[in-house]
């Protein structure tokens, strides 16, 4: 070869390699085009679909198709297509290795395909479904740090007969940046999920909250006072004092089983029919025979209550109190000795219908202290996982105190106190009334 020959032909060579540097330059540019568009929304449908009108445009094809991964059963689901009969193929659902797109999820790999007439890899009932007539296929995997999300589909350049190397570089560089801008913003939706329901979880605890007493005026001699300190935002236990006039004040104490919004829904019910029907039912024994059928009736998900009620007489001096699967009263004189209320345990409420239910009388002297609590306070654990236990328990109330605010705050604070670094394990609930002396 001369000189002259071999001068054309490195021109040739500069001139090629001139153009690929200008169709580089513009892939660059409609990337960062891209870039703007695709990161201008956090609304994850809106992303899908500017993402392949996007696509398309660039790739300069008849139709392109964003599928994601279904966690669930890992079959590839049609988001957004364009093109012709888009819709139609978006109620697909491809199964893991299912079709060219099926492959490359299931390989993490990009494939190319310029006839895919007789490839036996081409899904054709997708073409059969929609009318769609598929020559040349460009898939690539759509990856968020090494973790294949789904993939993007490109169908039939314009104008040429088939997908090159450039174009799949192309696809390739774009379904990267698709890629993370989809995960930002499912986790933008996630996040604001989370917001929602705490907002809603917060709600529903100041609700549950109002929902019990909050105010303990004094009723003829008798001191009230009550805590609680739900485990979650929503909680199942519960208490409530009830006017039965005449000097007698009744002392509720429950716990549903579970925990949670299920737990709380079922609370308030319980709360709801015990006030209701206390006005009707003088004796607390026929009032909880009531509340376990209505109980019974509304209970879903085998949710039950353990159900502890005490009527206080201050001015015959007496307590009387009906057990429903929860622990007794416990009754502090002041001096030094606490005993148990202890009456028949029956059934928790809303087990089983038509359950009998046994009153205990108990007479009182005056400035005992009556305490009811749920199971929380005594299973509390510490970050060895040793309970609070009764023995603790009783230890700090055995000296009694005439004010019943002060007992339930000096109960709470060495409960709490031992719990230090260990999680919750349960509600923590505590009535507490003081029949003073005359």
């Amino acid at each position: 070869m001369g000189l002259k020959g071999k001068e054309l032909t490195d021109a040739a060579e500069k001139g090629k390699n001139l153009e690929k540097l200008q169709q580089k330059l513009s892939d660059f540019k409609k990337l960062f085009a891209v870039s703007e568009i695709i990161n201008s929304t956090l609304d994850i449908d809106e992303l899908l679909d500017r993402s392949m009108k996007v696509a398309g445009k660039i790739m300069e094809v008849e139709a392109s198709a964003l599928m994601l991964i279904d966690k669930s059963t890992k079959e590839l689901v049609f988001k957004i297509a364009h093109g012709k009969s888009g819709d139609k193929v978006k109620e697909i659902r491809l199964e893991p290795g299912q079709g060219i797109a099926g492959r490359v999820a299931r390989e993490e790999k990009p494939l190319l395909i310029n006839n895919v007439e007789n490839d036996p890899r081409h899904f054709r009932r997708a073409d059969e479904y929609s009318g769609f007539k598929t020559r040349a296929v460009l898939c690539v995997p759509l990856k968020v740090k090494d973790t294949t999300i789904g993939v993007l589909q490109v169908l039939n350049p314009k104008h040429k007969k088939g997908f090159d190397s450039e174009d799949q570089e192309l696809l390739g560089n774009f379904s990267s940046m698709a890629a993370i801008a989809i995960e930002n913003a499912r986790m933008h939706t996630s996040l604001l999920e989370k917001q929602r329901v705490e907002d809603e979880l917060k709600i529903g605890h100041q609700i549950q909250q109002n929902f019990l007493s909050s105010k303990f005026p004094e009723y003829d001699g008798l001191l009230l006072d009550a805590k609680n300190i739900p485990a979650l935002e929503l909680g199942g236990d519960f208490y409530d004092f009830l006017d039965f006039g005449a000097g007698r004040v009744g002392i509720v104490v429950g716990d549903v089983s579970g925990k949670g919004v299920p737990a709380a829904l079922f609370m308030v019910k319980a709360m709801s029919e015990i006030r209701f029907h206390a006005s009707l039912f003088a004796k607390p024994g026929k009032l909880m025979e009531k509340i376990n059928n209505i109980l019974v009736e509304k209970s879903i998900l085998g949710m039950f209550v353990t159900l502890l009620i005490g009527i206080v007489d201050s001015r015959k001096k007496t307590l009387i109190s009906v057990n429903a699967g929860h622990y007794p009263f416990l009754i502090c004189d002041g001096r030094g000795s606490i005993s148990e209320a202890v009456c028949e345990p029956g059934l928790p409420v809303g087990v089983v219908p038509d359950v009998k239910f046994g009153e205990t009388v108990l007479e009182l002297r005056g400035g005992e202290t009556i305490i009811g609590y749920t199971d929380g306070i005594i299973e509390a654990r510490n970050i060895s996982r040793e309970e609070f236990g009764k023995k603790r328990f009783f230890d700090i109330i055995k000296d009694g105190n005439i004010n019943p605010e002060k007992t339930i705050e000096c109960i709470l604070d060495k409960v709490v106190g031992f719990s230090k670094g260990a999680p919750q394990h349960d509600d923590l609930t505590l009535v507490a009334a003081t029949l003073k002396n005359n």
